[in-house]
C-alpha cells in the first residue's frame, strides 16, 4: 500500500523539473541553433566579400542582395521563409565592424551574436 506524504511529492516534482532542464541543449546547441548557424554562413561570407571589394561592411544586410547574396538567403524573398524565421537576423554595422544576431526559443529564450572584431559566435540564454 502506497502512502502519500506531502514532503515526498514536493521533492519529486522539482527533481523532475531539474532533470528535464539538464537534458535540454545549451544556448547555441541543438537543431534550432544549428539551422540558424547554417543560414548565417552565406551571410558571413557575403559580408566578407562586400568588405573586400568595398573597403567597409554594409550598413544594412539588404545591401548584400543581389550582388553578394540572394534576397532569399536573408529570409525576405517569400512568405514561407518569413514565417519560418520567427526571429530574423539582426544586423548592426559601423562600417569597420559589425554584429550579426539571431534569437530562438526552446527551451527558454536564446540569442547568438557574431562580432566581426572577435570573429566568433557567443551564445546565451535564459529560462
Amino acid at each position: 500500500m502506497n502512502v502519500w506524504t506531502p514532503g515526498t511529492q514536493v521533492f519529486v516534482i522539482p527533481s523532475l523539473v531539474v532533470l528535464g532542464l539538464c537534458a535540454c541543449p545549451s544556448p547555441g546547441q541543438g537543431p534550432k541553433a544549428t539551422e540558424a548557424f547554417n543560414r548565417a554562413r552565406p551571410i558571413l561570407s557575403a559580408l566578407a566579400n562586400y568588405r573586400h571589394l568595398q573597403g567597409r561592411y554594409p550598413y544594412a544586410l539588404e545591401s548584400l542582395a543581389p550582388k553578394y547574396l540572394s534576397a532569399s538567403a536573408l529570409g525576405a524573398a517569400d512568405t514561407a521563409s518569413r514565417v519560418k524565421l520567427l526571429y530574423p537576423f539582426e544586423y548592426e554595422s559601423r562600417g569597420d565592424s559589425f554584429k550579426l544576431r539571431f534569437r530562438y526559443t526552446g527551451p527558454g529564450s536564446n540569442e547568438c551574436i557574431y562580432r566581426s572584431n572577435a570573429a566568433k559566435w557567443v551564445c546565451s540564454g535564459k529560462f
